[in-house]
């Protein structure tokens, strides 16, 4: 029989602790993990990863846990998961290295990326992606020119690393690759923030089939930022109007990016789109509030359709409100004030 451990925690030996994880609630097994994590070491490491072999679910998922916020602690021992026989050990290894971000366990993170089976090898080059380390960004640069399933997390880590050696190979694949890869490419890039690539995601999507750009306009609206979908609403004009309005209807959760830039757009179809979000929001958020001033923006374009706005139930209230913050702020008369007076004197 195995002798039980000398360390102590809160006064009880490794084992025992180990003993209870195994029997215990949930409620006591997280109070248990939390003296474990409070008293970390090099015995509890190596005691901690003969638990992956356990076959309750619950405890692995436990004792992933413990290593990732402990593993440091026996980072060897954490490392030598990567070589397991059983596949999904070798992944939680990986898993548990790309929190930890150990330099030591670079090389071996390295070495998974060529490993035959594919869920190893994905969890091995998204583990890198947590280094910013030239050896990490050179593997993940080869990956792109693999499968495309390795070579999408490839894009995605070398997003994650934000290193300006990865610019050009991302470029190409935008430019190059099939939808899916250029999409993911399309995003990384704008987490560079940088002008000339900008100008270079702006031009080639303008120069797309409608249908193609269909699929990038979402991309640029969602992840990157105010200028870059501005400069794509100046280069494509109305049409990047028809892009906004069609986002607008296909997502259920609207986009505040997307309201903002319908103020650009200064006619009668970005008025109704406001509405038509206007009418579904809580009219007591801070949201509703901002794109009924966003809207108030737009007075010049609705004004005149007043009659038929206020025709549509759903539609009554935001204008009847955005009149009134109207008339309130106006120095001048207004005509929308006194229409609205003349429905309810």
């Amino acid at each position: 029989m195995r002798k039980a451990r000398k360390t102590k925690v809160a006064g009880k030996t490794l084992d025992e602790l180990v003993a209870e994880l195994r029997q215990s609630d949930d409620f006591t097994r997280a109070r248990i993990i939390e003296k474990l994590v409070a008293s970390p070491s090099r015995e509890l490491i190596e005691h901690a990863v003969q638990l992956l072999n356990e076959k309750n679910t619950s405890l692995r998922m436990d004792v992933l846990d413990i290593l990732r916020k402990t593993g440091n602690y026996g980072i060897d021992a954490v490392i030598h998961l990567l070589y397991h026989p059983n596949e999904d050990i070798r992944v939680y290894g990986c898993e548990v290295l790309q929190d930890l971000k150990h330099p030591s366990s670079l090389p071996h993170l390295m070495e998974k990326v060529y490993e035959q089976d594919e869920n190893v090898k994905n969890a091995a080059v998204t583990a890198l992606g947590e280094f910013d380390d030239p050896r990490a960004i050179d593997v993940l640069l080869e990956v792109l020119h693999e499968e495309e399933w390795a070579a999408f997390s490839a894009i995605y880590s070398l997003a994650r690393i934000g290193n300006r050696r990865a610019l050009p190979a991302l470029m190409d694949v935008f430019m190059h690759q099939g939808e899916e890869l250029s999409l993911a490419a399309c995003e990384a890039l704008m987490g560079f923030h940088d002008d000339g690539i900008v100008d270079g995601i702006v031009d080639f999507v303008n120069g797309l089939e409608k249908e193609k750009k269909s699929a990038f306009v979402p991309i640029i609206i969602e992840h990157g930022d105010a200028g870059i979908s501005e400069k794509l609403a100046a280069v494509m004009g109305e049409k990047f109007l028809q892009h906004l309005l069609s986002y607008l209807k296909a997502e259920k959760r609207k986009s505040l990016k997307v309201i903002d830039l319908l103020v650009h757009f200064r006619v009668p179809e970005s008025a109704r789109a406001m509405l038509d979000v206007l009418k579904d929001m809580d009219a007591d958020g801070e949201e509703h509030e901002r794109v009924l001033r966003l809207f108030m923006e737009l007075k010049d374009v609705w004004r005149p359709h007043l009659e038929e706005y206020l025709s549509v139930e759903e539609y009554a209230l935001p204008v009847i409100r955005a009149c009134g913050a109207w008339a309130a702020t106006s120095t001048t008369g207004c005509s929308c004030a006194a229409f609205t007076h003349r429905l309810f004197p």
